[in-house]
Parts: C-alpha cells; sequence; structure tokens
C-alpha cells in the first residue's frame, strides 16, 4: 500500500531573494521559470524545470551548482522562483524521486522514467502551483 504524504509548500521566492529561504534541516524544494509583475508585485509560474533535495534547503537552493544550468533555460523576461517544504530525512529522496517521476523537469535526469522505491502517496498543498494536488509513485 504505501505511505500517504502531504506536503506543505511554502515560497514563492524570487531569484534576488532566494537567501531568505527557511534554515529547513531537511526539503525539496521545486525551480519555476517565472515571470514578474512589478505593478501587480507577483509572479507568473510557467513551468517546474527542476526538483531537487537537500539536508539544508536554503543551502540546496543558493548554493546549487545547477543555478547557471537553470539560468539558460530561462525565456526573455523571465527569472527563477522556488518553492520548498520541510520533509523528514527519512523520507526525503524518496518524495524528491516521487514528484519527479510524476512531473518530469525538463532538467532532472534521474527518477523520470522510473521510481525505484516503495510505493508513495502523495498530497501538496500550499505554494503548490503546477503540482498535482494528489498523485501515487510506485514501480512499475
Amino acid at each position: 500500500m504505501g505511505d500517504v504524504v502531504e506536503l506543505e509548500f511554502k515560497g514563492y521566492r524570487r531569484e534576488m531573494a532566494k537567501e531568505k529561504t527557511p534554515l529547513y534541516t531537511s526539503g525539496v524544494f521545486c525551480v519555476y521559470r517565472a515571470a514578474y509583475n512589478s505593478e501587480r508585485n507577483s509572479v507568473k509560474l510557467r513551468e517546474i524545470i527542476y526538483i531537487g533535495e537537500g539536508e539544508n534547503v536554503r543551502d540546496a537552493i543558493v548554493n546549487n551548482e545547477m543555478l547557471e544550468v537553470w539560468k539558460k533555460h530561462l525565456k526573455t523576461g523571465e527569472e527563477l522562483c522556488y518553492s520548498y517544504v520541510a520533509v523528514g530525512e527519512d523520507l526525503r529522496k524518496r518524495i524528491e524521486a516521487a514528484l519527479i517521476y510524476k512531473h518530469k523537469p525538463v532538467l532532472n535526469g534521474n527518477y523520470k522514467r522510473d521510481f525505484p522505491f516503495e510505493t508513495i502517496s502523495v498530497a501538496t498543498k500550499g505554494k503548490n502551483a503546477l503540482l498535482m494536488t494528489t498523485f501515487r509513485a510506485e514501480t512499475r
């Protein structure tokens, strides 16, 4: 049957404010292509381009070696934007894999074709734009 996990995503942090990401000791994050509207002080999220995880979410976002790759994927007038969720150390890699498996972000390599973990059901809420609100990941 597998675990059932509920994730409440926080964010959205624009690239210029990513240092303000909370110091979660363990978590998962999404990287979006986004357009900022200064008149409305809002962002329009266009695509999830990468999903990652880290022992320290802020560090995983701020010091990520993929930053330049993410930036190269932006179109004119776009910037990077992030959402994130605290996830226990015991589930972090499985949650990351499940999110990648179901959403297939263009810049992720692993887990897009297979899910090599125990079955898991996931519900997302909060700052979860472009994420499925409920899904199940299982080995085929």
